[in-house]
């Protein structure tokens, strides 16, 4: 059983910071009766959305010592998972998905503070509706021309996934392209807000360039801009597509 000391030496240790420990005390106030293991869980589901998680897998977590045993003290372990999770669901300040609750625990043994589950639900909803509406209208008899001309090296023999990419981009409202360092994947960005802007026609789309951190907002913001130098398409299009990238958080806004 974790005791309120416990958490003092989780402090101590840097494994929390004094906020986790505040938002354990709060959410242990709402519960019924002290219960040290939901405290603990508090406590690492707020630190690990500090770092950026948007969740506690606990699964990762069960049985791992957080604290080795020094000075005769003995080390602090995460519970089993069987254990921890029922005596989670069993508390009245943690819900299952959908419930309004402090903390979400899904089945998949993941605790969410419920305002970012919410956040990822409506993500989630969001996504679904782009990938269920119907294909975009397309300009049929020019698109294989600037196909042709945006992606000249095509292999005369399998497939040529860049072209995928971009033809995916202009017939769905949702798409991730994937690959790694040098695949070409801002290079076939930059060829498919071409191909957009094209289609278009006067109503011209609107665009956004953004990356998780600062530096690959400037990394994109340059590899974007020498792209540019090399498409072949008319200059008011290249002057329609956007050079500044900025941060996904600078985008969306505070949240």
């Amino acid at each position: 059983m974790v005791k309120e000391e416990d958490l003092d030496r989780l402090l101590k240790n840097g494994v929390l910071s004094r906020l986790d420990i505040h938002f354990a005390n709060f959410v242990a106030g709402l519960a019924e009766g002290p219960i040290w293991e939901l405290s603990l869980s508090a406590a690492l589901v707020s630190s690990a959305t500090r770092q950026g998680h948007i969740c506690l897998d606990l699964t990762t977590m069960a049985e791992k010592a957080l604290v080795n045993g020094e000075d005769g003290q003995k080390p602090l372990t995460c519970p089993k998972l069987r254990d921890w999770c029922k005596g989670l669901i069993n508390s009245s300040v943690v819900g299952n998905p959908g419930d309004y609750k402090p903390l979400i625990l899904d089945g998949r043994c993941r605790l969410y503070l419920f305002r970012y589950w919410d956040y990822q639900e409506r993500l989630a909803d969001l996504i679904r509706s782009r990938v269920q509406d119907v294909d975009e209208p397309m300009d049929i008899p020019n698109l294989g021309e600037r196909l042709a001309r945006l992606f000249p090296g095509a292999p005369m023999e399998g497939i040529d996934w860049q072209q995928v990419a971009a033809l995916t981009s202009i017939m769905k409202r949702f798409c991730v392209i994937s690959g790694g360092p040098g695949t070409g994947k801002t290079t076939t960005v930059a060829k498919i807000l071409t191909l957009l802007l094209e289609q278009s026609g006067r109503e011209r789309p609107r665009i956004a360039l953004c990356s998780p951190t600062g530096k690959g907002a400037a990394r994109l913001q340059e590899a974007i801009q020498a792209v540019k130098l090399t498409l072949d398409c008319p200059d008011l299009v290249k002057e329609a597509i956007p050079t500044e990238a900025s941060t996904i958080h600078r985008l969306l806004g505070a949240i």
